[in-house]
């Protein structure tokens, strides 16, 4: 799972020692990503350095891609970023059974939104989706408006510039492109035209909430700051540990005697353990 903090005091803390500890590929492409920030990218969890993430080693491309978003040959943004997707599905909220609003689609998801003549409404409220198939529907909606974006700017973004704009196209579509922005348009000219759009009415309190978030993303200098957070594995979870004072308990030894049927064994009482250390001291996020 990945959390992204956009409010700076919310951020966990530095993890340098786990960050060092993922995979090599994985850390040249973060570093090359992130120069010298790798306080912006907190792992957490027993399993997070080294268990579970030495899995990834293999796709470190997709790994990075899918937290910081997919870059051109120049490390111009392409797709999406963890910030990005974060910003959309808190916004967009997940609904697993289909609803209509009225505005001539039939929407579910994260908004994945279909034609009600595609999707009558009676069909559409019947309709339910796993969260596996939520999350399918906007990595494919997401890399829609990604590719959109591509075509119509002829200018570069940084990654919290292309996620608020893939945020923003998401929810209101290709207004840029209907009212024909300038494809060169300067970092200055973005907030200033996206905070226009907060109709319809009933929705303006909600849809200027989201436009100030977007803009703020835009004009964050900073990269998000990404938690990756992992669960140890299930033999690791359901491990039980013994206690610092275990119940004494009997070891057999075996006597072997020539020509008997069966060993003969002589209980020998062994009484109780050493107290053991903790294995884990500390948290992950603290140095």
């Amino acid at each position: 799972m990945t959390k992204v903090h956009t409010d700076k005091a919310s951020a966990p803390k530095s993890s340098q020692v786990c960050a060092t500890n993922l995979p090599g590929e994985v850390r040249r492409r973060l570093g090359s990503r992130l120069p010298n920030r790798w306080a912006r990218v907190a792992i957490t969890g027993i399993a997070a350095c080294g268990v579970v993430l030495s899995g990834i080693g293999a796709d470190a491309d997709g790994f990075v891609a899918g937290l910081l978003g997919a870059t051109d040959k120049n490390g111009n943004p392409q797709s999406v970023g963890a910030a990005g997707l974060a910003m959309i599905e808190e916004f967009e909220g997940l609904e697993l059974t289909g609803y209509v609003l009225g505005d001539g689609m039939c929407t579910i998801g994260y908004g994945h939104a279909v034609p009600i003549s595609e999707k009558p409404k009676a069909e559409c409220e019947a309709w339910n989706i796993t969260q596996a198939e939520a999350e399918a529907f906007l990595k494919e909606d997401t890399e829609r408006f990604a590719n959109k974006l591509n075509e119509y700017f002829d200018r570069p973004f940084t990654q919290n510039q292309f996620d608020a704009l893939v945020s923003f196209s998401y929810n209101v579509g290709y207004a840029y492109e209907k009212y024909d922005w300038s494809p060169t348009a300067p970092d200055s000219y973005f907030p200033g035209v996206m905070i226009l759009y907060t109709n319809p009415p009933q929705f303006k309190e909600g849809l200027t909430k989201r436009r100030k978030a977007e803009i703020a993303l835009f004009e964050d200098p900073n990269d998000p700051i990404i938690e990756i957070v992992t669960e140890a594995p299930p033999a690791l979870r359901s491990l039980q540990l013994p206690s610092s004072t275990p119940e004494p308990y009997e070891i057999p030894t075996v006597v072997y005697t020539p020509g008997a049927a069966v060993p003969v064994t002589t209980p020998s009482p062994v009484t109780t353990f050493p107290a053991i250390e903790p294995l884990f001291k500390g948290s992950f996020g603290e140095r």
